[in-house]
This record gives structure tokens, C-alpha cells and sequence, in this order.
């Protein structure tokens, strides 16, 4: 399998865990020093890569991956259709894409517009992309076919307190019975997760 953007590697333990053959390319060194040094302290096997997601084939090429998985990665790229063009290049025939992008129609997108968010917790992201299922199926068209598509993950927390490891819900939300939240998260979260077959 490939993961297209590790970061510091924290799904990256979990598929090496479960017996992943394990790939990646990032391209921050500091993260991907970070994640290696993870799976050596965790006595795990991975080949790791350093470069740009819109050449993921021709850094980890010939190979050709029965997973191509990215989380929250591709729509931060300038040329998303790049990154799933050469992802194309080196997935199996009977390969499977799994992807995560943020969602056009969404509570978050809505707060942005509003102007009570941003799309990291961080300031000065220079790009983040938003689709909605339509756009998801143009960037993949001619590459890979759409097998489902879902919505999920509304932040809830009090940022200011989340980064101090205290998780406190915004009060709408902690008001909220967890069903409808649970329903509202399928219709306006800010996740559209992604599975797709190689055409």
C-alpha cells in the first residue's frame, strides 16, 4: 500500500501494525523523519520517500500499490488533478483509492463564509480546496470511478482549549443529543470520504 502524505506517520503505524506493506511519500523531511523514527521505535517496516504528491509516480515508481490511501492531503496540493493522474500510474488494476477532502457543503465551509473559521487550526493555510460529490467525481474522471462517497467529522471543540488537550465541546454542540449530531455530521461534515477502483 501507499499513503500519499504521512506526515509524522500516524496512520502509517496503524496500517505497518496490521501488516501493511508499507509506502509513503511526504513532502516535509522533518515529518518524514518523524515517522520513521516511529516505526524504528516501533519495530515497524516501511520505505519512505521524500517529494511532491503531484509526482507520487515518479518518486515511487514502477511499483504498483494494491491501496493508494490519502488523508487531507491532496486538496492542500496546487494541482490536485496531478496527484490523482500519477496516483493512477502506479495503483493495480484491482487496486482501490481511498482519499479524504473537505466538503463544499458543510457546517465548516459554512463558517468560513461567515467568517468564524478557517480551514486549519493553524493561520495563513494557502491552500485548501473544497468539492462537493459532483467536483469529486470531475477531479477523478478518466482515472478512477467513484464506489461511494460519504460525509462526516464536524469539529466541536473550543479550539483555544483543544490545543491545551482540553476538550470542551462549543455549546450548541454540547447541547445537542448525540444522534443529531451524529445526523448532522452526514449531511454537513467537512470529510467526504472517498472510495474509488482504477478505470
Amino acid at each position: 500500500m501507499l499513503e500519499i502524505g504521512c506526515g509524522i506517520g500516524t496512520d502509517a503505524t496503524n496500517f505497518a501494525r496490521q501488516g501493511a506493506d508499507y509506502t509513503a511519500i511526504e513532502l516535509s523531511a522533518a515529518s518524514l523523519e518523524l515517522a520513521k523514527k516511529r516505526f524504528e521505535q516501533f519495530g515497524l517496516k516501511g520505505s519512505f520517500h521524500v517529494g511532491n504528491a503531484e509526482e507520487v509516480g515518479r518518486v515511487v515508481g514502477p511499483n504498483k500499490f494494491d491501496l493508494i490511501y490519502s488523508f487531507g492531503v491532496i486538496h492542500h496540493t496546487p494541482n490536485p488533478r496531478a496527484v490523482i493522474e500519477s496516483a493512477r500510474s502506479i495503483i493495480a488494476t484491482d487496486g482501490e483509492l481511498r482519499i479524504m477532502l473537505y466538503a463544499s457543503n458543510s457546517w465548516k465551509s459554512i463558517m468560513i463564509d461567515a467568517g468564524f473559521d478557517q480551514p486549519e487550526a493553524q493561520t495563513g493555510c494557502p491552500i485548501a480546496f473544497t468539492y462537493t460529490n459532483d467536483e469529486v467525481r470531475e477531479l477523478l474522471d478518466g482515472q478512477f470511478e467513484v464506489t461511494e462517497i460519504r460525509q462526516d467529522h464536524i469539529f466541536p471543540y473550543v479550539v483555544e482549549k483543544y490545543v491545551r488537550y482540553e476538550y470542551e465541546p462549543q455549546p450548541w454542540f454540547k447541547a445537542m443529543p448525540e444522534e443529531m449530531f451524529a445526523s448532522l455530521e452526514k449531511a454537513l461534515g467537512w470529510h467526504l470520504m472517498i472510495t474509488a477502483k482504477p478505470i
